[in-house]
């Protein structure tokens, strides 16, 4: 039996057509169309996600591009606070577009950068199914700073530690890497718009966030950058672990992970499984 899939986005809804076949004679044939409504929305994230990681973030062919754009202005919108996730339903890519452009104007105030820099720390666990491109545009946004706006806030800094609290945040959002991959794919997409650059170039630019003091000599965060970054790369999976949950990198369950690779009974799964 040969079956295809197909998501795309459209009149305001994630939609995922499948196509069986039977080759049998003159063969049978059955196509079924189905739209994520409200109740369904939290549940497409997980599994939207879980197809990226299962694939070690690579392109899928089935996911069209419009759904991926519509997944990652509607995480960011979210995770910011902007919006529900509820209340991206019934939006079309032209409202998502609108919504994302006016929330990428939005930070041109300093204290959008912050509030996005708090969710991240009180709520980290928004980040568990972003899109790489979802957590490089956040990326971006909390590396960006003006001395005249960001420098004097008191809520950028913690305990003596110029920007500590924003540098933290960025940390948050590298450590839900699941992948060494996917940590590659999140630094290289850290621009406004989430499109793919240079992964060098982007490192670079998180260590210069990364080196900033008051005083002008490079805070020892800079040459903890680089020692955090390879030491998360060494603990990152090389291949993701089908199966089981993803979680945290630091976290117990991810050590175990690593270490037992595929569930055992993950082939046995029902087709319909997210994890």
């Amino acid at each position: 039996m040969a079956c295809l899939l197909d998501v795309s986005y459209a009149a305001g809804r994630f939609r995922l057509k499948m196509k069986a076949g039977l080759c049998l004679g003159v063969g049978a044939k059955g196509e079924i169309e189905l739209s994520v409504d409200a109740l369904c929305i939290a549940d497409f994230v997980a599994w939207f996600f879980y197809q990226l990681y299962h694939a070690n973030f690579k392109h899928l062919q089935y996911i069209q591009n419009e759904a991926f754009q519509a997944m990652t202005y509607i995480q960011v919108t979210v995770i910011q606070g902007a919006q529900k996730l509820t209340d991206s339903i019934d939006l079309d890519i032209a409202d998502l577009q609108r919504s994302f452009a006016d929330l990428l104007l939005s930070y041109e105030q300093e204290q959008q950068r912050v509030q996005l820099m708090n969710n991240i720390l009180a709520n980290p666990w928004m980040l568990q199914y972003a899109t790489p491109e979802s957590k490089g545009i956040m990326l971006y946004q909390l590396t960006r700073h003006w001395a005249f706006t960001d420098g004097p806030d008191p809520e950028n800094h913690a305990f003596g530690r110029y920007y500590g609290r924003r540098k933290d945040a960025v940390k948050q959002i590298l450590q839900w890497s699941h992948t060494r991959h996917d940590l590659d794919n999140v630094v290289q997409h850290m621009n406004r718009g989430g499109t793919k650059g240079d992964l060098t170039q982007n490192r670079i630019a998180l260590k210069n966030f990364l080196s900033m003091s008051l005083t002008g000599t490079p805070a020892s965060d800079a040459q903890e950058m680089d020692d955090y970054y390879d030491s998360l790369q060494a603990m990152l999976k090389v291949d993701p672990t089908p199966g089981y949950a993803v979680v945290e990198v630091a976290s117990q369950a991810y050590s175990f992970q690593a270490a037992a690779g595929e569930h055992p009974m993950y082939e046995s799964l029902p087709d319909t499984r997210l994890a």
